[in-house]
């Protein structure tokens, strides 16, 4: 399971950090992409209208920062996690950021504060820009007879999860809601994906 989009919401304070720590000459980019083309691209540097260097520079120091332990739960995050556990699910995240120790305390006390430290069983990080396909295959190979599915809100993550036979959901926000994953049945958000497996 992802965590940035589907179990914590990483865009609005991500929003907010980068309107404060931005080099001015990319404000002024931003402000004409946004009047300009109101892009709801999955790819950032698109969304925002800068170079995709820059905003990676821009992503790894937001991560850094303690902004990053502060990002608040996705609607229903709390509930579905407390429901599938109860239920037996063995959850385990997925997540794309820095290589970096600091980042990865950063991201588990953020979790652990608004999630039950039970709840996870495992953490694995990717590099900004990696598939996690490695870790899918691990966990196909792994539960073999079982089910296993997994939620993302990146397309193209959802098609690794597929290609991996997988049960793969994409995660409905603002920049994925036009995505044909979303119009073939794969779209979800908790509450959906709480009437399914209920």
């Amino acid at each position: 399971m992802d965590v940035d989009g589907v179990l914590l919401n990483w865009k609005d304070n991500f929003d907010f950090w980068l309107e404060n720590n931005m080099h001015p000459k990319d404000v002024e980019l931003i402000k004409e992409s946004k009047e300009k083309f109101n892009c709801i691209s999955y790819a950032m540097h698109d969304r925002y209208g800068i170079s995709e260097a820059e905003m990676i520079y821009y992503i790894k120091g937001f991560n850094q920062s303690i902004h990053f332990s502060h990002l608040l739960p996705i609607k229903n995050a709390r509930k579905a996690m407390d429901k599938l556990v109860s239920n037996g699910w063995i959850i385990s995240t997925i997540s794309s950021y820095s290589d970096d120790p600091l980042v990865d305390e950063l991201r588990k006390s953020n979790l652990d504060k608004f999630f039950k430290k039970t709840t996870f069983y495992r953490h694995h990080r990717v590099g900004l820009n990696e598939s996690k396909t490695s870790f899918l295959k691990h966990y196909r190979n792994k539960y073999k007879k079982e089910h296993v599915c997994f939620v993302d809100d990146k397309p193209a993550h959802i098609l690794d999860g597929i290609k991996c036979d997988i049960e793969s959901y994409l995660f409905i926000q603002p920049h994925n809601k036009d995505h044909r994953l979303i119009n073939s049945g794969y779209g979800t958000d908790w509450e959906n994906f709480l009437e399914r497996y209920k």
